[in-house]
């Protein structure tokens, strides 16, 4: 990456695509749902529970696989041929992982089942994952490409990539679902094979771009296998995973509790939940960045004061740019509402706006958190961040959810328990980054098998 002098600008122009990307990408779904609906409420609430099956199982392996960021930004760009040989040993471990994926998702049925759904829905659900699961190889293989395109500052291009894979996937689901213009009509499955072809070309026209970046052929050495690299993605990833994972069915659990409240609480948490979503993917572009900026700077062996420097500018930039995003969406929540057809004056508009005030709060203290697990990230410390998270979600956060929901606070007291949990969170974080700042080391490639 070049050594550009950070700036509020500089920061903008590498986070803006990687937002548009999450928000395009994150559409499928909604695509999928809304080219699914006139069929019925039933196949809407079979591939809505099947979708959240799969990305629960994805989570904690694409986790893992995330660690390629801050491990092969370490490497400079003279090191053209170990970057090529780490690519191909992730996409190595991307398909094992597929593999496994793929072997739990046959069970997909037996598992509905223990959980007494409808058997209607059962069979919906598991006729939707046994044509989707054959793109988890896809998914993997192609989060690890577009991790690549990230670290070698392509962003733009990414954006591209994905905006092409959504259009194709809309008017695949419009010719496979309905069978238009001569297609077969698959109804359900269909919207499962769109997906499929739509990933596969995101994937191929990946491959294609690194390859035509890389301004040379890959070198057949390059295709060994590096247990080396493998073991440290390994052991950094799965604390990695496993902290995705916690973060998805903390986030489960409570909003079940959610559920204790009756229909219009459901429905308005469903709401600000949704919002949310999409406010939580500005946060999460800045990690990117600063996972990126510190790991090349890592790589390079730069003072600990320079890259606390960088540290603290990108963290500045991403908590100034959720600063506008409150503004913005305080100035337009009742517009917001309107589109979900919630009504000014209604009960469920006061419960949504109660949530959405408790989630604008704390938005904040969620910028801050995940800036500062980019840095433990950029270090390469994933085992005690995950610890960390384990116990004061267990131990702190879903207890004192509970206990105010039992006092009364309803749905705000459960989303404040969450907040307030963040910022125990936020602080200990900040003392790891200070102990590791302390010890001014410098963090080389060989750091890798530390």
């Amino acid at each position: 990456m070049k050594n550009k002098e950070l700036t509020y600008f500089t920061v903008l122009w590498m986070a803006i695509p990687l937002i548009f990307n999450t928000i395009i990408n994150f559409s499928f779904t909604i695509a999928d749902s809304i080219m699914i609906a006139p069929l019925g409420e039933k196949y809407l609430g079979a591939i809505g529970q099947g979708g959240i099956f799969l990305n629960v199982i994805l989570t904690p392996f694409i986790g893992i696989l995330g660690m390629f960021t801050p491990l092969v930004s370490r490497i400079g760009k003279e090191n053209k041929d170990t970057k090529q040989q780490y690519l191909v040993n992730s996409v190595y471990l991307a398909f094992f992982l597929g593999v496994l994926i793929f072997f739990i998702l046959n069970f997909t049925s037996e598992f509905f089942t223990l959980f007494n759904q409808p058997i209607e829905i059962v069979t919906i659900v598991d006729e939707y994952i046994s044509t989707l699961k054959w793109s988890v190889f896809i998914i993997l293989i192609y989060n690890v490409m577009a991790q690549m395109i990230i670290v070698n500052n392509k962003m733009k291009v990414l954006l591209m990539l994905t905006l092409i894979g959504n259009i194709l996937n809309i008017l695949l689901n419009w010719l496979l679902i309905y069978g238009n213009w001569g297609f077969p009509e698959y109804g359900v499955i269909g919207s499962a094979i769109a997906t499929n072809i739509s990933r596969m070309v995101m994937l191929i026209s990946a491959i294609s771009l690194i390859y035509i970046q890389s301004k040379e052929k890959i070198a057949f050495k390059n295709f060994a296998i590096s247990l080396k690299f493998i073991k440290a993605l390994l052991i950094k990833g799965v604390p990695k995973g496993i902290t995705n994972l916690n973060d998805w069915l903390t986030s489960f659990i409570l909003v079940l509790m959610v559920g204790w409240g009756g229909i219009n609480l459901v429905a308005a948490n469903q709401v600000t939940d949704l919002i949310s979503s999409v406010l939580f993917m500005v946060p999460q572009a800045f990690y990117t960045v600063i996972v990126v900026r510190l790991s090349d700077q890592i790589g390079k062996g730069e003072a600990s004061l320079t890259i606390k420097a960088t540290a603290k500018k990108i963290i500045l930039v991403s908590m100034t740019s959720s600063a506008i995003v409150i503004g913005i969406v305080l100035l337009t929540l009742e517009y917001i509402f309107s589109f979900f057809s919630i009504q000014s004056g209604t009960d469920t508009y006061l419960l949504s706006m109660n949530i959405m005030i408790v989630h604008l709060v704390f938005y904040l203290i969620y910028t801050i958190q995940y800036s500062l697990l980019a840095v433990l990230d950029s270090f390469l410390d994933t085992k005690l961040p995950s610890l960390i998270t384990l116990v004061i979600s267990y131990l702190f956060i879903i207890p004192a959810a509970y206990l105010m929901y039992k006092l009364g606070y309803s749905a705000v007291g459960i989303w404040v328990a969450e907040g307030i949990g963040m910022v125990i969170i936020s602080i200990l974080f900040l003392l790891r980054i200070v102990k590791i700042m302390r010890k001014n080391t410098e963090f080389t490639e060989n750091s890798i098998s530390q």
